[in-house]
Order: structure tokens, then sequence, then C-alpha cells
């Protein structure tokens, strides 16, 4: 008896598997996306990388496999030659991936697999049910484009057919055949805009004639310590040995070339942010025409050296320029700090 049931249990299970439906995917066009901001270099220099978007298509209900004669591809076209548009300007181009990392892009009316396993392992879908498959797309420009937002798009056709039994050949059995085409119109933007560098500056008070370094107050006599934070926010380096920072003095103080009071070491110090800036900066002294630091005085120009802790001397300094060296890492920062006096 209990053999007759264990083999009226397979045999509901064969049933269920054979009434098992296989779920269709469902395509939509999504809504207009948004790729970012990025400098005209960034683009130019192909250091944008792909960004993910809908690709309009559902498969939550399907178990995606490689096995058998599962089939899912993916075609574009409409895609106006992979132009970036905007009014007025000139044209930029986008390319379009089928994962973050496949060599595989996608050109007009060439169906891609996207259950060759080179992609689907790529993707991440293998044995899953995706709810939203992506499409990886990545601006390109062969010259700097103008800034502004541009845009992009295209149709993609998904074709599918799935088994959710067996395939036996050509046949799907212990279960349900589905198959379908369906297309999604795909639409997107990128900003183009400039990235400059960024300077902040702040300061300190770290020594008075009265307290000397006990609670300093910025009273007339005191040292402060002001500090420069210049950041590269672009995913490129800048230009080799173009960074140039030229500070005025301020007025009712005057560089102070003999040091903060407070510290010892050089008067003026370089040090590199969370990210190393890969530039190169020294200062030996004022005197040193080889050093990264010069000085500006009415009437001689950057010439100008002013003797340290001379106040007459010191005070006829009006702007002082940084020029370290090298090529300004991306997405990096550097500080440089120096000491002013009170008058």
């Amino acid at each position: 008896m209990i053999a007759l049931f264990q083999r009226l249990g397979l045999l509901s299970l064969v049933l269920a598997l054979w009434a098992m439906p296989a779920s269709a995917c469902t395509v939509a066009s999504p809504p207009t996306s948004d790729l970012g901001s990025y400098s005209p270099g960034a683009i130019k220099d192909l250091a944008v990388t792909r960004v993910g978007k809908s690709g309009g298509i559902d498969c939550s209900g399907t178990v995606l496999s490689v096995l058998g004669g599962n089939v899912l591809t993916a075609t574009i076209s409409n895609t106006n030659s992979f132009k970036l548009t905007s009014a007025n300007k000139p044209d930029g181009a986008f390319q379009v991936y089928p994962s973050a990392t496949s060599q595989t892009v996608f050109a007009e009316n060439v169906a891609v697999n996207f259950l060759n396993p080179q992609v689907i392992d790529l993707l991440g879908l293998l044995g899953n049910s995706p709810s939203s498959i992506p499409l990886y797309i990545k601006p390109t420009s062969t010259t700097a484009l103008m800034p502004g937002v541009y845009q992009g798009a295209f149709r993609v056709t998904w074709a599918w057919k799935f088994c959710s039994g067996v395939w036996v050949g050509n046949s799907c059995t212990l279960g349900t055949r589905t198959e379908g085409t369906q297309s999604a119109n795909i639409a997107f933007t990128v900003t183009v805009a400039p990235k400059p560098l960024t300077v902040a500056i702040s300061s300190i008070t770290t020594w008075d004639p009265v307290t000397q370094t006990t609670n300093p107050k910025a009273i007339v006599g005191a040292k402060q310590r002001i500090t420069i934070v210049v950041t590269n926010p672009d995913i490129i380096p800048a230009d080799p040995n173009t960074v140039r920072i030229e500070l005025p003095v301020q007025a009712g103080t005057a560089v102070a070339l003999e040091g903060d009071g407070a510290s010892s070491g050089s008067a003026i110090r370089f040090a590199d942010g969370a990210t190393a800036s890969n530039l190169a900066f020294s200062y030996v002294g004022p005197g040193d025409m080889s050093d990264d630091v010069d000085f500006f005085s009415a009437g001689v120009g950057w010439a100008y050296v002013p003797t340290p802790g001379d106040a007459a001397s010191q005070s006829m300094v009006t702007k002082i320029r940084l020029k370290p060296r090298g090529t300004f890492a991306p997405r990096s920062s550097f500080s440089v700090t120096l000491p002013y006096v009170i008058k």
C-alpha cells in the first residue's frame, strides 16, 4: 500500500510539472533615465564607466538557464547612428553593452544572445528570475563636447523562448513552452559640464603675544596658519603641471615666514588628502628660485624675495603663488598651509 501511494505521489508530481506554467517576460518602455554629469574631457578620454539602466524587460517569473533550447536575445535599432544630440551643438556618441564588463558592443540590428555564458555570467542572471534586465550605456566623443544636456535613444527588441520543464531536442516536455517578441523604447540624457578644481581656505590662530599658544586670540601681533585645500573632482587627471594657485595676502595681515609660533619645521607645508594627488611640492626658502613657491611685490613682480622675520620685508608681499608639479590625480586633493601675522 505504501508503495502504491509513493507511485501515486510521483505521478502527481509529474503531472504538476507538466502543467506548471512558464511565465513569459513582459516588455515596456521605461521612463527617460539620467546617466549623470561628466566633464567634456572625461567623455573624450573614455573615462566614463558604463551606466546600467533598465532594458524595459521583466522576466521575474522565469528562471533563466543556459540549458536546453532557452532563448533570450536583444536587438537594437532606431539608434540615430548612436548619436548624442543637443540643440545647436556638435553631436556626441554612445555605446550599448549587455553587461558592465562584457566585450560585446551592440551594433544596429544585430541580436545579442543573453543566454550566452560569456554574457549571462557577467550579468549575474544565471539561475535567477530578474525583475529588470539592464542595458549598459557609455557616452563617448572623439572631441570635447560643449556643455549642455544631451539626449540619446534607441529601440530594443527582446525575443525569448522558455520551457518550464525539459527541452528534448526542440520540444518542451514536462512543462509549458512560452515565447514572444516585444520592443521597448529606451531614452536617456547625459549632462556635459566642466569639473574645475575647487579651492577651500580656512585659518586658525596658533599664537598670540599675550597667551602664546594657550587658547590664542586673533589680536594684533598674533600668528595664524591658513590652509588651502585644492580638490580635483573630475574622474580624469588634470593636465600635467597646470595647477597654479595665486593666493592674495588679506588686508591687515602679512606673511610670517619665520613660522606660526606654535610649531617647528618648514613655514610652508604640503600634504596629500585621503586620496594621493600624485603631485610633488617643495619649499626651500624665499630665495630659492627652483622650489614651488613664489612671492609677488608691486614693482618687483614674482622675483621678490622677502626676508623671514623682517616685518617690513614680509609686508611687501601681496600675493603668493603655489606651483605643485606633476599630474593631479582624479578625485584627489592636497593642502598647503602658510603662516601669517595680524598687523
